[in-house]
């Protein structure tokens, strides 16, 4: 089997060896990583701390395996639906030996319950809307997060083709527990999803952050977001902290 090697020398499976047409692991491949601004931000900041991961929306488990890299005393939980990306993530789990990634193979979402999605076969990706890629449909089980509660302080990383403000709209208290210091949530859609999940998250942190591949700050005042981040059509990864978790210059 080929395998390829991110900038921390993690180890994946090659997309060509296994019909896989995901970016990010041809990101890796070409590049060494997969959105760049991520990398960073784990390296830089949640390294550093002595909390588990919750990787929802894991795919292939990259993030899952990067944060593992830094911290492997501590718990990841990755969550990855698709049953293609699912068995590629425990291949790559698997080639790294890493001990510490929990995998499940299920959605978090509003409910429990069984449910059909649209898959892309070409790369796997899962989605609940509509879309003219996504021609194949799989039955997936969904799950709620609160049932997936550790008690052990946390981070939340959600990338889930714009579920995110569903999985999280019943888990106010999860996500306001003293447990949770944070999440990492992909913005992507129009201006009224964005703005959704913005109100959501903001009122259960106290900071946050729109980051660039460089992990440079944009704003980190929640309260007086631009109206251009609710307008980029590009995706974008934002962090929300809570405020006994930022140290002074953190992220300068």
């Amino acid at each position: 089997m080929k395998a390829i090697r991110d900038r921390y020398n993690n180890i994946f499976v090659d997309a060509e060896d296994v019909n896989y047409n995901q970016t990010s692991i041809q990101g890796i491949k070409y590049k060494g990583v997969y959105e760049l601004g991520l990398y960073n931000f784990m390296e830089k900041y949640l390294s550093k701390l002595d909390v588990d991961f919750y990787d929802i929306g894991a795919s292939e488990g990259i993030f899952s395996i990067v944060f593992s890299h830094f911290n492997k005393k501590n718990n990841v939980y990755a969550f990855e639906p698709s049953t293609k990306s699912y068995n590629i993530m425990l291949k790559n789990i698997k080639l790294n030996n890493r001990t510490n990634i929990v995998p499940y193979n299920i959605a978090l979402g509003e409910e429990t319950k069984e449910l059909f999605v649209h898959v892309n076969d070409n790369d796997c990706a899962i989605s609940l809307q509509d879309n003219n890629e996504y021609t194949d449909h799989q039955l997936i089980k969904m799950d709620v997060l609160k049932n997936y509660d550790n008690n052990a302080t946390r981070f939340l990383k959600l990338d889930i083709e714009q579920y995110e403000y569903d999985c999280l709209k019943n888990e106010i208290d999860f996500l306001k527990s003293d447990y949770t210091i944070g999440v990492c949530s992909e913005f992507i859609g129009d201006s009224d999803y964005k703005r959704k999940l913005y109100n959501l998250l903001s009122g259960c942190f106290d900071y946050c952050y729109v980051i660039d591949k460089n992990l440079s700050i944009l704003d980190e005042n929640v309260y007086k977001w631009k109206d251009e981040y609710f307008n980029n059509k590009q995706a974008m990864n934002v962090v929300f902290l809570k405020k006994e978790w930022i140290k002074e210059g953190e992220f300068k």
